[in-house]
C-alpha cells in the first residue's frame, strides 16, 4: 500500500504532525496494531514500547478534536481490523 500525495499532506495535519504517522499506519497493516491491554498510566514508555495503536490515535484525535489525517488513518486502520 502507498498514499497518494493528497493522502501524505493529510497525514502531515495530525495533532502532533509527527511525520512517521503514515509509517506506522504501513506498519499496523504488516504487524498488527500492538497490545491492547496497554495502560499509558503506568508510567513513562520509550516509543518503541507504545503499541503502534497508541501512536496512531495520539495523532488523529485529541480532547475531541479530529484532523485532517483520521480521514486517511481511519481506513486504515478498519482495514487492520479485518486482518
Amino acid at each position: 500500500m502507498r498514499f497518494t500525495p493528497e493522502e501524505q499532506r493529510l497525514l502531515g495535519q495530525s495533532c502532533y504532525g509527527d511525520p512517521r504517522l503514515a509509517h506506522w499506519l504501513l506498519a499496523m497493516l504488516q504487524l498488527g496494531p500492538g497490545e491492547y491491554g496497554f495502560s499509558t498510566r503506568s508510567g513513562f514508555f520509550a516509543e518503541e514500547e507504545v503499541p503502534l495503536y497508541e501512536r496512531v490515535w495520539r495523532q488523529i484525535w485529541h480532547q475531541g478534536t479530529v484532523y485532517p489525517a483520521t480521514l486517511v488513518a481511519v481506513p486504515v486502520w478498519c482495514e487492520v481490523i479485518q486482518i
